[in-house]
């Protein structure tokens, strides 16, 4: 099953630590982008 990680995600580090770790397949980064468009 594909997971989704969401919410408290703002750094850049953290999002891929998820991936890399396994913890997530995805990772919405909404949030993050509204008070930074230029984020990912």
């Amino acid at each position: 099953m594909t997971t989704v990680a969401v919410g408290l995600i703002t750094e850049p580090k953290l999002a891929n630590e998820i991936i890399e770790s396994g913890k997530a397949d995805y990772v919405a980064i909404a949030r993050g982008m509204l008070y930074d468009a230029r984020w990912p």
